[in-house]
């Protein structure tokens, strides 16, 4: 065992009082030999003796692997040394069955780790970069589905566009459906009027809502850069599958994962009744964020570029043909139409998170957009009343998931199908065109008591319900007939 300074102390210090060599020796819990050599040999401590002794130059043992170590380093060569040793090691052991057990593998990675400083290719290198004021920001996507957020129930997957000024490394957020350019044109020009000024600079990685493919001569697609014109801002992009060049937003990416994370479990629940909930819950968090970088972000401010006098439309116009299944097909998503238009060709004007349907100079509709693995949305109003005249599609119809409005109105059909099967397509149908065309919450709340109750299901007594409900909620005014001496009095004063 190695001697400590403090051993050393204590010898001395009691042989000095007891002059008694055995006693110091044993307080100093060493050898008779080894006092000695601190008593009459050496006047320094053992952290004072520098040992001039070279490092161990060879092995203790003999490599298990001198038989291959050429053929190893041949292998870590032609792979340039990114194979992982563990799965190397398992080839070798499949190569020499019974000639290498498990317990060498440590012994193995040692030696890929030794020839890799060694011999091996030299690492890529990164390059910490400085920022100055009003000169860079950054945009990203972020996928909010591994946060297990949920929405009346449904599991939300959704995106969440993210904004950074590099200095001051101030944030902005919104959420989108989509990494669309009308998507990153809405979050972008809201980050800019959020932040009070437009930078020199803005990077995004390759987007393809911004960035062409490598065959194209442009860098940038058009729409990006009358966006970047607009704003009197030079545009960059990083390459492809190299997340290091977006250092900065990436870094922000992951802290605010992170206090996303936390903000949930402090929450409680990661259940929201809407979009506008759980976007007021993430921009409180960018908030609080943002509330410690006050001051560079005043000197940001100070360099950042004046903003135009009002935003670009983020809005994109497509023309489609309206089919016979009265729907069309707009960014690859399915959604449905008043029938009225089927055969008709309409002008789409698609925003980053909603639609617009205009025929002519006449705005038809407008509803969200579908966002996330959700690849169609059909309003059953639109179709319910042919349903009715055709309830033998029902069955097999491809979109059938998205005639029921609420858990409910499954319950109900299911219901239906278990007690009137010869007549639960029709008879659901009936109350779904109730729904469409009178009230979806009062007929919700019908079946709801009716299933509470183990009532009966039937179309008549539902309708009976909802008439009743009409009534019930008609106001009741009832006017007294005034009394003719009333009149006298005024004519009188007259």
């Amino acid at each position: 065992m190695k001697t400590t300074d403090n051993q050393v102390k204590t010898l001395r210090m009691v042989f000095m009082k007891t002059k008694n060599f055995n006693k110091a020796a044993l307080k100093g819990e060493m050898s008779e030999k080894t006092a000695r050599k601190y008593l009459y040999k050496e006047n320094r401590l053992p952290g004072e003796i520098k040992v001039d002794q070279p490092p161990r130059q060879y092995l203790t043992r003999q490599s298990p692997f001198v038989d291959i170590e050429d053929e190893i380093k041949e292998v870590l060569k032609t792979t340039d040394g990114a194979i992982i040793a563990l799965e190397l090691f398992r080839y070798f052991q499949e190569k020499y069955p019974g000639k290498y057990s498990d317990n060498l593998l440590r012994s193995f990675q040692r030696f890929v780790k030794n020839w890799k400083v060694t011999e091996g290719p030299g690492q890529e290198i990164y390059f910490p970069q400085q920022y100055y004021c009003g000169e860079f920001a950054q945009s990203d996507f972020v996928h909010l589905g591994k946060f297990n957020i949920r929405i009346n129930g449904s599991l939300y997957d959704g995106l969440l566009y993210h904004y950074a000024l590099l200095f001051s490394k101030w944030e902005y957020v919104e959420l989108c459906v989509s990494e669309s350019f009308e998507s990153l044109s809405s979050g972008f020009q809201n980050a800019v009027f959020a932040s009070g000024g437009v930078p020199q600079k803005h990077q995004t990685d390759s987007l393809t809502a911004a960035v062409n493919k490598d065959c194209n001569r442009e860098e940038f697609t058009e729409r990006y850069k009358s966006l970047l014109r607009y704003y009197k801002i030079k545009g960059q992009h990083t390459n492809p599958r190299c997340p290091n060049e977006d250092g900065t937003i990436e870094q922000l990416h992951r802290h605010f994962a992170s206090h996303l994370k936390h903000a949930l479990k402090m929450r409680g629940n990661s259940d929201f009744s809407s979009e506008k909930e759980l976007e007021t819950f993430i921009k409180n968090i960018c908030k609080r964020r943002n509330s410690f970088r006050k001051d560079k972000l005043s000197l940001d401010r100070k360099k950042l570029h004046a903003l135009p006098l009002k935003k670009l439309d983020a809005v994109k116009k497509i023309k489609v043909f309206v089919s016979k299944y009265s729907t069309i097909n707009v960014a690859k998503k399915t959604y449905s139409v008043p029938s009225k238009l089927i055969g008709e060709t309409i002008l789409v004007r698609l925003f980053a998170k909603k639609i617009e349907l205009w025929f002519g100079q006449k705005l038809i509709d407008t509803f969200d957009r579908v966002h996330g693995k959700t690849n169609h949305k059909i309003n059953y109003r639109h179709v319910v009343k042919w349903l009715v005249r055709k309830p033998g599609a029902f069955r097999n119809y491809r979109y059938k998931s998205d005639m029921f409005p609420t858990t409910y109105y499954r319950m109900a059909f299911d219901w239906l199908e278990e007690k009137q099967a010869a007549n639960a397509t029709k008879t659901y149908l009936k109350i779904l065109e109730l729904a469409a065309f009178d009230s979806e919450t009062k007929v919700n709340n019908i079946l709801n008591s009716m299933l509470d109750s183990n009532a009966e299901i039937i179309y008549e007594k539902v309708k009976e319900r909802l008439d009743e409900n009409k009534i019930s909620n008609v106001i009741k005014i009832k006017i007294d007939n005034p009394s003719n001496s009333k009149y006298d009095t005024l004519l009188q004063k007259v």
